[in-house]
C-alpha cells in the first residue's frame, strides 16, 4: 500500500487488525503526518483495562483495594488512561475530522471491534416480535428466567441478575451496552469515541426507519457452566432491526468479556 486511501480500504475490511494500524501510523508518521501519533495513542488506550465500576454506586475506589489489593494497579491505569484522553482531544484540532469520524467508527463503544451485520428475515409481519429476531439470528437456546413472552413487539430491559440463566432481548436503549448512552460516564462526555458512537447509534435508527432497536446479548456457553465460566467467556452483542430494503435484518453485532459487562 502507498497511499492513503490503500490503508483505510483495509482497515474497513479488518477493523480490528492492531497490527495493520501500527503500520499505517508509520507510514504516517515517515511523513510527518500528527495522525500517526493518535493511531498509537488511540492502540495504548484500549490496552489499557480499567473498570469503570470502581467509582459507581458511591463506593471509592478505596472500597475495593481494602478487598482486593490489585484493584491499585487498576487505578494507576485509569489515570494514564485520562492522561492520554487529554492527548487525544487535543489532537482532533490538527486532524480532519472526516478521517477521525471513520478511525473512531471502525471501534464502536464497545472495547471489541463493532461491525456491520445482516441476515435473512424468516417472517412478514410489518411489526417484529422477540421471538421473530431470535429466528433469525439463529439461536438455537436463548436463556432467560426474566423474559416471560418473547411473541411481543415491545420487551423492556429485564434487568440485570446475575447468576441466572440471563440471555437478554429487549427495546430499551438506554440499557443497551452496545452504544455509548446519553449521560454515561459524565467524564467522557467529551472524548470524541463517545459522540461518534452515540451519532452512529442514531444514524443506524433512523437508517431503519426510526423504528425501535432489538437489543440482544447471548452467553453462548454451554448450558450448566459455572458462574465463573460465564464470566469469564465472551457475550455475544447485536442491535438490529428490520431493513428497508428486502427481507432482512439489518444493524450491527459485536462481543465482549462477560465481566466487563455485568460487573
Amino acid at each position: 500500500m502507498n497511499d492513503d486511501h490503500g490503508f483505510l480500504r483495509n482497515l474497513l475490511a479488518s477493523p480490528g487488525d492492531g497490527a495493520l494500524r501500527l503500520v499505517y501510523a508509520d507510514w504516517l508518521e515517515e511523513r510527518g503526518d500528527p495522525r500517526a501519533k493518535y493511531l498509537r495513542l488511540d492502540r495504548e488506550g484500549e490496552r489499557i483495562n480499567f473498570v469503570a465500576w470502581l467509582e459507581k454506586n458511591g463506593r471509592k475506589v478505596d472500597y475495593y483495594v481494602e478487598r482486593d489489593p490489585t484493584v491499585e494497579g487498576l487505578r494507576k491505569e485509569h489515570e494514564k488512561r485520562k492522561l492520554l484522553r487529554t492527548q487525544l482531544q487535543a489532537l482532533p484540532e490538527r486532524i480532519d475530522p472526516e478521517w477521525l469520524a471513520f478511525m473512531n467508527t471502525l471501534d464502536g463503544a464497545a472495547s471489541c471491534p463493532v461491525h456491520p451485520f445482516v441476515c435473512e428475515l424468516k417472517t412478514d409481519r410489518p411489526k417484529l416480535t422477540g421471538a421473530d429476531v431470535l429466528a433469525a439470528l439463529n439461536v438455537r437456546a436463548f436463556r432467560s428466567e426474566h423474559i416471560a413472552d418473547l411473541e411481543v413487539t415491545y420487551i423492556p430491559y429485564p434487568g440485570y441478575h446475575p447468576g441466572t440463566d440471563n440471555d437478554e432481548l429487549h427495546n430499551d436503549v438506554a440499557s443497551q451496552c452496545l452504544f455509548q448512552r446519553p449521560g454515561d460516564d459524565e467524564e467522557e462526555e467529551d472524548w470524541p469515541e463517545a459522540k461518534t458512537s452515540r451519532d452512529s447509534h442514531e444514524a443506524l435508527k433512523q437508517y431503519l426507519g426510526g423504528e425501535r432497536l432489538w437489543y440482544v446479548l447471548l452467553h453462548p456457553g454451554l448450558p450448566g457452566a459455572s458462574t465463573d465460566d460465564r464470566k469469564n467467556s465472551c457475550v455475544v452483542l447485536f442491535a438490529v432491526g428490520r431493513s428497508p430494503h428486502g427481507k432482512r435484518l439489518l444493524g450491527v453485532v459485536s462481543h465482549q468479556v462477560c465481566h466487563n459487562l455485568c460487573d
